[in-house]
């Protein structure tokens, strides 16, 4: 070998060197950089040269690629718990809102509320005459009709703020998932163009992988192109440059409006189960349950008070009375749904009292009303003719309206 081939070998070697000596300080300086990969220089001696019959001497080493140290599955679990994490985390945080609402420890929360008001009804019980203790039913019953409302509203306004956020965090993860596709193909052509790696660009889009894993639940898998197909459940969300996007879908479920995410491309509703929208998107559902909760108890408190009012009886007598309720059909049984009334009755009866007034003598009648589901079920015409039929009571239902 010449002087010249010696100390090409020799520079080949410095320079093979110094290229790995830079890799590893610049390990070293991204050491505390959560999104950098740690890179490996790979070395390949170069082609023997022939200097006689049989003899080969070497002529140096090759610098052949700066690689990244990256398990992808370890990476994919990462992601699947970064997911789990931040659904977590916002579960929690959304469940705080939500039981702040009830207040249960606050002394004015709805269950106080309710509490207070069946003691008013207790205490009235022992001095029904107490006009006092009529007019505490009466505030504390409108008290706890506002704190139905008042429940309902920040219910109706927390199911908002919840869409609100579905919305903007969606277009978050549409972005990102587009500089994913971006980025997929950067990769590739800078590969093709320099014949190496583009590592600043993987990690970049790794990062990239790493905030929408926070936003929703996805599954990543690598190509031998360093190319990246992301997936959300079974629908593809990026493959190789092609981003079909992130949208959102918005349904009507009680009144409310109800966020699901869609492919921006197909359409395609997708099955978000983790990550922070897929926790806003179990709130909603939650939230929806605790609205119909909370309007069956209203609902069953309203039926159980007007019907145990309905029992009673005024410290002065009616000269006449007209329903509240219009019945839509006359002819159908009372908890026909045909008859339209929001509050259908049940079968029972009760006691119309007629009272002289020149003598002060009182008449009492019970009125049946059978509602078994056999025939003969009363209906509004029939509970008219059976008011008629009592001495000292005209009654009538002209336009489906008890009189």
């Amino acid at each position: 070998m010449s002087l010249v081939g010696a100390l090409s070998v020799g520079q080949t070697a410095l320079a093979a060197q110094q290229a790995a000596i830079q890799v590893t300080g610049n390990n070293i300086a991204n050491a505390a950089d959560p999104n950098y990969a740690r890179e490996i220089v790979t070395l390949s001696p170069n082609a023997d040269q022939q200097i006689g019959p049989g003899l080969f001497v070497g002529t140096g080493v090759n610098l052949d690629n700066i690689s990244q140290q990256i398990d992808w599955a370890l990476t994919a679990r990462m992601q699947n718990a970064t997911s789990d994490n931040q659904s977590a985390s916002t579960s929690a945080n959304w469940l705080t809102k939500i039981q702040s609402i009830y207040n249960a420890l606050g002394g004015h929360d709805l269950g106080s509320q309710m509490t207070a008001f069946f003691n008013d009804w207790s205490n009235l019980a022992n001095s029904p005459q107490n006009l006092g203790l009529r007019q505490v039913v009466l505030q504390d019953g409108a008290t706890l009709a506002n704190q139905f409302q008042s429940t309902a509203a920040s219910f109706q306004n927390l199911q908002n703020s919840a869409n609100s956020e579905i919305q903007s965090m969606a277009a978050d993860a549409d972005q990102l998932a587009g500089e994913i596709a971006r980025l997929n193909g950067q990769i590739v052509a800078g590969q093709t163009q320099s014949g190496g790696g583009a590592n600043s660009l993987i990690d970049q889009r790794n990062t990239d992988l790493n905030q929408l894993a926070q936003l929703v639940d996805v599954q990543t898998v690598s190509q031998t192109d360093e190319v990246v197909n992301v997936y959300s459940g079974s629908q593809p969300l990026v493959l190789a440059t092609q981003n079909f996007g992130i949208t959102v879908k918005q349904t009507t479920s009680n009144g409310s409006v109800v966020s699901k995410l869609a492919l921006r491309t197909g359409g395609e509703t997708l099955n978000t189960t983790s990550g922070q929208i897929g926790a806003l998107i179990n709130i909603q559902n939650q939230i929806q349950n605790q609205v119909s909760q909370v309007n069956t108890l209203a609902h069953n408190l309203i039926s159980a008070v007007n019907q145990l009012h309905g029992s009673g009886q005024g410290l002065q007598g009616f000269s006449s009375v007209t329903a509240n309720s219009t019945a839509a059909n006359t002819t159908v049984p009372l908890n026909n749904s045909l008859t339209g009334l929001k509050y259908q009755p049940g079968n029972g009866g009760f006691v119309v009292t007629v009272t002289d007034s020149a003598t002060g003598l009182q008449t009492s009648t019970l009125v049946p009303v059978n509602l078994t589901g056999s025939v003969g079920d009363t209906t509004l015409d029939s509970l008219t003719a059976s008011l008629n039929a009592i001495a000292g009571i005209s009654a009538s239902d002209a336009n489906g309206k008890l009189q």
